[in-house]
């Protein structure tokens, strides 16, 4: 692989050449344009190529080595390593980048709070914000914090992230370095900010029970999301707490939180027969998705069928009808992760490690209750 024409020195930088290739080097291998395997160019035809000395490269090429990117062989050249995410950390300077990285599961609105609660904490400092998105995708996880760990970001907030990849190793990798804040992941080791959901799906449950309704439909991501298996339990036991069962047939699964999931979900359990009079979406974008499947079977929401939900995002009061939702605090979320990952930062130790956020279920129209007027804005 031919690396050396992404390669720039600066002759005038105060940076050290070989820390300037080999910083270059170790970004270009983690972002996986170099692949493991691949052939760096020799010592002296990188040299020559960027008009430096042997020895800089040497050592540059030493640096790289002794963090386990790459391996050198006399005969065999130097070729890319497949490198362990500890001794990568290991090998980035520990002095401030003034960065801090976000990694999201998606851009849904759902996180759009939670974002400007991170940027707004780190109003009025020096540091500035990198999103990552994974689009769903639990391998980018680790990829990610890989790519962070290498630009030498001071530290990185992780949101929402599958716990398993499908051989069921933990994603992503968290390096003891720098210190990494997990939000709604709540088996994740600490530090952790994380929505109390097994409450949250009793409070839904119970609700649509209270209603009268025993044959419920759960539209549901899978269990491997994080918080999807604590709301299930509260689920349950919302359930046995009213003497009922959930049926199989009842739970629709779904690939992700997204609004074509709750339509596949909701044609699904409205298929049924008989179908539920009642659905609980596990997002807010899901029941979206039931709202319009219900059109589409000429159902009315809430007299045909009750819906709730969980999250609460900034359109469910102008829904037809409003949604009742389970409201968790994104933005709350949001700066309690960035304060705890700022304290850490700094060396300080933070006032918690592990912070559970209350979920609250906030009534409208769509179950059935009458909605409160939508205040002005």
């Amino acid at each position: 692989m031919e690396v050396s024409h992404y390669l720039r020195i600066d002759r005038d930088s105060a940076l050290p050449l070989a820390v300037q290739v080999a910083q270059q080097l170790r970004w270009l291998i983690v972002r996986g344009q170099a692949s493991v395997g691949d052939r760096l160019p020799p010592v002296r035809q990188l040299a020559d190529e960027l008009g430096i000395n042997m020895h800089t490269v040497r050592a540059a090429y030493q640096e790289l080595s002794k963090a386990g990117l790459i391996t050198s062989r006399p005969g065999t050249g130097t070729t890319v390593a497949a490198y362990d995410p500890e001794r990568l950390s290991d090998s980035v300077a520990d002095i401030p980048s003034f960065t801090i990285g976000v990694i999201v599961p998606s851009l849904e609105e759902f996180y759009t709070p939670m974002l400007e609660a991170i940027e707004d904490t780190l109003q009025g400092g020096p540091t500035m914000l990198v999103v990552c998105n994974t689009r769903e995708d639990s391998t980018k996880a680790a990829w990610f914090v890989d790519q962070l760990v290498a630009r030498g970001t001071d530290g990185i907030i992780l949101i929402a992230q599958d716990q398993h990849d499908p051989s069921g190793a933990p994603i992503p990798r968290i390096p003891a370095f720098p210190p990494i804040v997990v939000v709604d992941w709540p088996t994740a080791p600490d530090p952790v900010v994380f929505f109390d959901m097994e409450g949250a799906g009793h409070q839904a449950a119970a609700h649509l029970i209270e209603h009268g309704h025993e044959r419920i439909g759960v539209i549901t991501p899978p269990m491997a999301q994080p918080s999807v298996a604590d709301t299930h339990t509260g689920i349950h036991q919302a359930y046995g707490d009213a003497s009922l069962t959930l049926q199989s047939e009842h739970v629709a699964h779904v690939p992700d939180f997204s609004t074509q999931s709750g339509i596949e979900g909701g044609e699904q359990l409205l298929g049924l027969d008989p179908p539920p009079t009642a659905i609980l979406a596990l997002g807010d974008q899901l029941a979206i998705g039931v709202i319009q499947a219900a059109n589409r079977h000429g159902l009315n929401i809430p007299t045909d069928l009750a819906l709730a939900s969980f999250g609460d995002i900034a359109v469910a009061p102008y829904l037809n009808p409003p949604l009742t939702t389970v409201h968790q605090d994104a933005a709350a979320a949001g700066t309690a992760a960035t304060q705890m990952l700022l304290q850490l930062i700094n060396d300080e130790p933070p006032d918690a490690t592990r912070i559970s956020l209350p979920a609250n279920l906030i009534t409208r129209r769509s179950c059935g209750c009458p909605t409160e007027p939508i205040p002005s804005q």
